[in-house]
This record gives structure tokens, sequence and C-alpha cells, in this order.
């Protein structure tokens, strides 16, 4: 009698447990189908019931605000239930609410120990954030390679973050101080994540093949994969597209498909592609010359200190004074051509003086540089054994030392012509 009481306790225990799995296989179904109202309902039967997996999804629900209001400690406190009873994917979100206190208490150590429970059952993304933890000294002392163990075992199952944490590991710091070996190491990875539709290791990976970092230069295959990360809207993808056909590399050099391009990652607040387009409209490329328009894109920037956007609003100012310094400098030349001939104005102008031309080119010659400023650009010195010596002016010879104009240093003349020029 006994036994028949243990079998009839057993059954009721087995079909109860049935029930509690059905409710929770019945949730997930509603879950995934976006019903989330009737979703919960089937979940907090079953985890008011003890189903650790209910207890996660009533967790999870909480958190994003699925058919419930969100809230942070009932998330916390569900996915703590769920977690105690070994849920990994629990574990690895409770570790989660400790690392950023969302629910609960801030507690590095708390984290640490939640990522481990749930990365020693093989929880992907526990491994991951257990890894991280390691990396960055939360929880724990920083310690890169147990760091790089558990990025490689989450990585080897797949998990596309942890293949582009291995990538960025291997990469370093603007891959600049890496071996050759570490960068095809993050080539490697990247090109597994970036299979996988990570738009951000497709944009790392076609930095590499653009660079030549960790494989040879290759200016079409780093096209193809900032295609498809721009594809999915990533920014800096688009701004590299859009250079790639600014400048003709990988593709054919399209000015206007460069502009569409940076507009759409202006779009997205990058801000390479606003200094991009500005120089667009500086220079009239891709769209009509507007030096107001490029003001526009540089003058935000600029104001928040960028050194770039400065540059750029200087020479959109040189740009605006331009015609009148070319007017002016047409002035003088065309006084030294009626004067003394083409061929001497034109040496002058392009900085190469020759032997036997007049000595009045060099006296007389005016340069009108790029702050509107006329001046002469060789003044007599003195005799120098029965020649005279001409050396470059006070402005000229700063734009000489500068390297902005190529002239001669010393030019001796002697009859009316200059007969000994030093460089």
């Amino acid at each position: 009698m006994k036994n028949l009481k243990s079998i009839f306790l057993l059954a009721i225990m087995f079909f109860a447990c049935q029930a509690v799995l059905a409710q929770t296989d019945k949730g997930i179904v509603y879950y995934n189908n976006k019903d989330y109202a009737n979703a919960v309902k089937c979940f907090q039967q079953a985890a008011e019931q003890g189903d650790a997996k209910s207890q996660n999804y009533m967790g999870e629900c909480y958190y994003y605000g699925n058919g419930v209001t969100k809230n942070l400690q009932e998330a916390a406190k569900w996915y703590r239930k769920a977690a105690v009873q070994g849920n990994a994917n629990a574990q690895n979100s409770l570790g989660y609410c400790y690392e950023n206190g969302e629910g609960v208490e801030k507690n590095g150590e708390e984290a640490f120990f939640w990522y481990r429970k749930a990365a020693q059952q093989g929880d992907a993304d526990g491994q991951l954030h257990l890894g991280k933890c390691y990396y960055n000294g939360v929880g724990i002392d920083q310690n890169n390679n147990l760091a790089l163990y558990w990025y490689r075992k989450a990585a080897d199952q797949g998990l596309v973050n942890a293949q582009t944490e291995l990538g960025d590991y291997y990469y370093g710091q603007d891959g600049v101080f890496q071996s050759i070996e570490k960068l095809k190491q993050a080539v490697t990875w990247y090109k597994k994540a970036a299979e996988q539709g990570n738009d951000y290791a497709q944009y790392s990976l076609a930095y590499c093949y653009y660079n030549g970092k960790g494989v040879d230069t290759n200016y079409p295959e780093a096209v193809k994969w900032y295609r498809k990360a721009a594809a999915q809207g990533y920014d800096a993808a688009l701004y590299e597209l859009g250079q790639c056909y600014y400048e003709g590399n990988g593709v054919a050099k399209n000015y206007q498909e460069a502009v569409k391009l940076f507009r759409q990652a202006i779009d997205k607040g990058n801000e390479d592609a606003q200094l991009a387009l500005a120089e667009c409209y500086l220079y009239g490329r891709g769209v009509k010359k507007n030096l107001d328009k490029a003001i526009g894109l540089y003058q935000p920037l600029a104001d928040k200190g960028n050194g770039r956007a400065k540059e750029g609003l200087r020479n959109v100012e040189a740009a605006r004074r331009a015609p009148a310094i070319d007017r002016a400098q047409n002035q003088y030349y065309n006084t030294i051509v009626r004067k003394y001939g083409a061929k001497a104005a034109n040496a002058m102008l392009n900085g190469r003086p020759y032997v036997g031309m007049p000595e009045g080119v060099i006296r007389d010659f005016v340069f009108v540089d790029g702050d509107g400023i006329a001046f002469n650009a060789y003044g007599f010195s003195r005799l120098v054994q029965g020649y005279k010596l001409y050396l470059p002016t006070t402005r000229l010879a700063i734009y000489i030392a500068a390297g902005n104009i190529k002239a001669p240093r010393w030019i001796y003349c002697q009859r009316g012509r200059v007969s000994a020029i030093k460089w």
C-alpha cells in the first residue's frame, strides 16, 4: 500500500513538472512571436513554481520591459532565483547587473563570481564577460593570459562579440607596435566575425586590407568589406567608403558618390565625414563650390577645438582672398612682362631666375602672399668684388625657410645682367 502511495505521489509530481515545462515552452513561443503579455502570464506561473528557465525569462521581461513595466530591481530578483538554481543565462545576466549597477548595487566581485559560474558551464556570453573581467581587472586582478583564454573559449563557440574582442586584442593600440604575427591573428578573428555579418568586424577587416595590417594592401577587398559594413549603416564604414570613392582607391574616382556617402555618415554623427564634406564644398568636388556651406560644416567642429576644422576655416578664408590676390599678383607680373618680357617674368614667378636675365627683374619683381601682402623678392645688399649682390628680402627668406617658395639665396649681377646664382 505504501509503494502504491509513493508511485501515486511520483506520478503527480511528474505530471506537475510536465505542466510547468509546458507553460514554459508555451511562454517561449509567445515570447519569440513578441506576444509578451501572454508570454509573461505563462512564465509567471512556471516561475512561481520554481522553474529556472521561466525565472530567467521573467528577468528578461523586466529588464527590457517586455510585457511588463521595465523594472531592473525585479529583473535582478528573478535572475538571482534562476542563477542560484544553476541557470547559466541567468548567471551571466546577474553578473552584468552587478558589473553595471543595474537593479543592484554595483559590485565587481559579485559580477566576477556570477560570470565565472556561467563560464564554467560553457556559456559563451559568460566566458566573454569573464574574459573582460580579467582584461579590465573587474572583481579580480588584471590578467591578460586568462582574458585571452576565456575570449578564445567563447570565440571558438562562434560568439561574434568574442571574435571581435580577440581581433582587437591582437590588433592592439592602432596596430602600430604589433608584430605581423599578431596582426595576422587579428585579421583571422575579424574575418570570422565579419563573415557572420558583424558590422564592426567588417569595418575592421576592411581597414586592415586598406592599410596593409596583417595582410597585403588590397583596396578592392577593403571596398568590399567597407561596403558590407556601410550597408548596415556603420558610420565609420560609410565615411571610409566615401574616401575610397574620393581618392579612387579600389573603385573608380567618383566625387558625387563620395559626397552621398559622407552625407549618410554625417547623419549618424561622424565628424570625419563632416570635415570631408566641408572640403568638397571648399574645392567644388562632387558639389558646387560653396564657401558658406564649407564654413557651416567646419565651424561647429572648430568651436569644439577640432584642429582640422580650424585649418579648414583658414583655407576657406584663403580661398575668399584668392581672387583678389591673383588679381594683384597678375598686376605685378604684367608690369614685369611689359618691361622685361614673359620669359623673365615666368622665371621669377616660378622661383627659377637664370643667368643672363635683366638685373631689373631681380630688383623689381613683387610677390603677393596668401595674406594679400605684396613684397619685393630681392633687395640689393652690397658690392662684392665688382658684383652687385642681391639677397632675399626678409619676407621671402621666411617663405624659403618654411619651404613654401623655392628660390635662390644669393644672386650676383654685373653690367645689368644676372651673372651668377647660388641656391
